[in-house]
């Protein structure tokens, strides 16, 4: 099931479903440890289904709901970085 976390931070490192309570408008950036990583996203302005092709190609976004699910549906380490 899903791992429930208050934001109070702002570096988090999963490789499971994770849902995080978030501010509005929060800009966070995704990074994966490994190649072709997919991630799924919700409550974010860009939601659904992504793959990060390499490490470097991490994900911009930013927070539209208060509740953010980022999910790592081949349990590759995602590395969520939100800026202050």
């Amino acid at each position: 099931g899903p791992i429930n976390v208050t934001f109070h931070k702002n570096l988090f490192l999963t490789n499971h479903y994770l849902v995080l309570s978030v501010p509005l408008n929060k800009t966070f950036s995704i990074l994966s440890f490994t190649n072709n990583a997919d991630v799924e996203i919700t409550g974010g302005k860009y939601s659904g289904r992504f793959c990060l092709d390499r490490p470097s190609y991490g994900l911009s976004n930013i927070t539209n709901s208060h509740s953010l699910k980022i999910r790592s549906p081949s349990q590759t380490p995602l590395l969520i970085l939100f800026e202050t």
